[in-house]
């Protein structure tokens, strides 16, 4: 029996998609997946609007930091998935679409210029922090660690990240700051996946599942889903998404829903549930791609085109993989064809490398299957004679 059997039994597609604004989705009636969720087509993604929010598949989502923290501009995860073609730190790194967003990363960049080093930027930390302790003031004290988690993030310097958040904690735990907790609890998860530490991952995203609100819960969920499919454990992992598509019902997301039914569809796949994961693919995929706008040069693209294409590119190349699983091998050569089409539109070459080795692959086994079927062809002929 599945370990999924306590969602209830619903319909047997996805929601279909529409571009009334006054529509709402259907309920995905699924034995094994249940209620993917009635969302009004005219609510907004305020809650995901100015946040690090990224609708790559199996990139970890990271808790929005409060505006008065003044952190400096996060790298785009690359290591866990969904990274940028752009370099970490680069001055050539696109602006966010969201007007706010954008202001706010003009700020960002003022407040810390790209000629002062990393190490110079954490020495006057690690001062401010000494002073607001000492002073009595534990939320500066707090925020000024944060910072320093964040820096030492973005020089991959994740376990003395790790330092830094549980100081952050630490405070935040001190001044009853459950927003902070949340905050801590998220960053620590990430870095200790990212030194394969799944088991302390899982411990400290359970903890921001604890004190999270909706927002927060379905990037808990989502991170513990990415964890256990990492520890080889897909049947928790597809437990999670579900708990993930829920929550971003709540929420009202439909950018939410889509990763979480993408992530879903990772998981099945890795369970052979290839017609699951290609429905919940395809879904993720369509919904993308109704939100592009027409594509234009690379240093002309905001940073959520370039997330959503990149995400795009990665979508196709999984259905690529379902598609070869299933024999449809021609299917599975038109997918990497758009993969390539699309990480050559973003200047992605890992991911042209990528979808390139599966299209050669793909179309090896193409001809093998064609020569295959021609010889059974000729086989009644040549056993006549």
């Amino acid at each position: 029996s599945s370990s999924l059997h306590f969602f209830s039994v619903m319909s047997t597609a996805l929601p279909q998609l529409s571009d009334s604004k006054s529509g709402v989705m259907s309920p995905m009636k699924q034995s094994r997946f249940g209620f993917l969720g009635r969302i009004d087509r005219g609510a907004a993604d305020l809650l995901v609007a100015d946040s690090s929010f990224l609708p790559s598949l199996s990139a970890p989502q990271r808790a929005s930091t409060p505006w008065q923290y003044n952190t400096p501009i996060r790298s785009v995860e690359e290591d866990v998935g969904g990274g940028l073609p752009v370099k970490k730190g680069s001055a050539a790194t696109p602006m966010p679409g969201n007007y706010v967003r954008r202001v706010r990363t003009k700020a960002q960049k003022a407040m810390y210029k790209a000629s002062s080093s990393w190490q110079q930027q954490i020495a006057d930390l690690k001062i401010l922090a000494e002073a607001a302790s000492r002073a009595g003031n534990l939320p500066a004290a707090a925020q000024a660690f944060h910072k320093m988690g964040v820096i030492y993030d973005n020089a991959a310097k994740y376990k003395e990240a790790i330092e830094a958040y549980k100081q952050f904690l630490s405070l935040c735990v001190s001044t009853k700051n459950i927003a902070g907790e949340g905050l801590g609890y998220n960053c620590l998860g990430i870095n200790y996946h990212k030194l394969g530490q799944y088991d302390l991952a899982v411990q400290y995203h359970n903890k921001h599942l604890e004190v999270g609100d909706a927002h927060g819960r379905f990037m808990a969920h989502t991170n513990l889903g990415i964890c256990f499919l990492a520890m080889g454990l897909p049947e928790h992992s597809a437990i999670h998404h579900q708990h993930a598509i829920e929550y971003a019902n709540r929420m009202g997301s439909k950018q939410a829903q889509s990763l979480a039914v993408g992530n879903l569809g990772l998981a099945t796949y890795n369970q052979g549930d290839h017609a699951t994961s290609r429905m919940c693919l395809q879904y993720h995929l369509d919904m993308s791609e109704k939100k592009h706008a027409p594509h234009a040069p690379v240093d002309q693209q905001s940073t959520d085109t370039l997330v959503a294409t990149t995400s795009d590119c990665d979508a196709h190349m999984q259905l690529g993989q379902v598609s070869a699983a299933e024999g449809q091998y021609q299917e599975a050569v038109s997918r990497f064809a758009r993969a390539i089409e699309l990480a050559r539109q973003i200047g992605d070459r890992k991911r042209e490398q990528d979808a390139s080795v599966l299209l050669g692959a793909t179309q090896g086994m193409l001809g093998f299957h064609d020569h295959q079927a021609s010889l059974l062809a000729k086989a009644p002929a040549a056993i006549a004679n």
